[in-house]
């Protein structure tokens, strides 16, 4: 039995390290010290849809537009907002070249702004996710910590992320 005090003591950023290999760290999206959930600032008017991914075939880009589009018939002022990578801006403007709602869809390249996926999540009437699977769905939480209504799938662990009440 030894006394706790003798052993040898480690600052905190030791404990984050893994013996033998180069530091990493993990930084997870709604966790970051620059994200700021709930936020001031107060939804656009008109609706405004926010979507946030890389829009890679898994999220389903085009069930995303297909949707928007019948929302659009109802809500002709409706306005959608992408935020995603520089790849997925790319794929934004193939899908959204013929697209004839396009002038309704802003698209952002959330990489280069660490403060503008908070401000876009304020801004938001609702968030909108179609991802044909999603293992946890860390904009989920992003968008729930800033109190949006969220539309996603039943699919992989959104049930279990947006919790039994869902839907709504």
């Amino acid at each position: 039995h030894r006394d706790l005090h003798s052993f040898p003591t480690r600052r905190s950023s030791d404990l984050r390290k893994i013996p033998g290999l180069p530091h990493v760290e993990v930084v997870h999206n709604f966790l970051r010290r620059d994200f700021v959930p709930g936020g001031n600032g107060a939804p656009r008017s008109p609706a405004t849809y926010l979507h946030v991914s890389s829009l890679r075939p898994v999220k389903r880009p085009e069930l995303l537009l297909a949707a928007f589009a019948q929302a659009r018939e109802q809500t002709p002022e409706a306005r959608l907002r992408i935020v995603t990578t520089g790849l997925g801006l790319e794929r934004a403007r193939e899908l959204l070249g013929g697209y004839p709602h396009a002038e309704a869809v802003t698209v952002l390249d959330g990489g280069n702004e660490p403060a503008l996926l908070s401000r876009e999540y304020q801004g938001a009437t609702a968030f909108v996710l179609t991802s044909r699977f999603e293992s946890f769905g860390l904009v989920i939480l992003e968008a729930m910590a800033h109190g949006l209504p969220v539309v996603a799938p039943a699919v992989g662990g959104i049930p279990e992320v947006l919790g039994e009440g869902w839907p709504f």
